[in-house]
């Protein structure tokens, strides 16, 4: 989502360095978030939102 608004917003008029840096770092969480649940699944499943979703599963 961040890193969208920081496309449309870079396109259509200028580069905002702290919205770069926010969409990053917010891709570099969601990327760690979906390497945590790859490693936390057994086998493939569908619909699963998020970490507390899993682990509020298992408990």
């Amino acid at each position: 989502m961040t890193i969208g608004v920081f496309m449309l917003i870079t396109l259509h008029f200028y580069f905002i360095d702290w919205l770069f840096y926010l969409a990053m770092i917010l891709l570099i969480f969601d990327a760690i978030e979906e390497s945590i649940m790859v490693l936390l699944i057994p086998e493939w499943e569908n619909d699963i939102k998020g970490i507390y979703w899993l682990w509020k599963r298992k408990r």
